[in-house]
């Protein structure tokens, strides 16, 4: 396991949306927050994590698990940049059908390109791993 999985898996994120506009969560207007289940290993050729968040319905579907993916080309990884305390633009893929994420369905999903909606903003770590 790699440094910036123990680093962030256990966290909680907080994440501003700004498309769609309308967004609404458990959490507020614009608003995600969540906790990082899972994290990519050096393998993935697309960066992510993987967390549970406060609820929203996408066609009346509650949706509890979002993929987070880079939103802009950078050098550094999303794992090591949320590590380290950046605030990163992000896209928030999840299932439009409610279905909770795992790991395998979002590389799938990444691989393909296809089947998942997303919600685009910023997201930042907002506590240390608990003990």
């Amino acid at each position: 396991m790699s440094n910036h999985t123990d680093n962030l898996v256990g966290r909680s994120v907080s994440a501003s949306i700004g498309e769609p506009w309308d967004f609404e969560s458990d959490a507020g207007k614009n608003r995600l927050n969540g906790v990082v289940i899972a994290v990519s290993g050096a393998a993935d050729s697309v960066q992510w994590c993987l967390c549970t968040v406060s609820e929203f319905r996408k066609d009346g579907n509650p949706v509890r698990t979002v993929g987070i993916v880079d939103r802009y080309a950078v050098q550094d990884d999303l794992p090591q940049r949320l590590a380290r305390g950046e605030k990163v633009g992000a896209n928030f893929v999840y299932d439009a059908g409610g279905k909770d994420l795992t790991p395998e369905d979002l590389r799938s999903a990444l691989a393909s390109k296809s089947g998942l909606s997303f919600l685009a903003g910023s997201v930042q770590v907002v506590n240390d791993k608990p003990d």
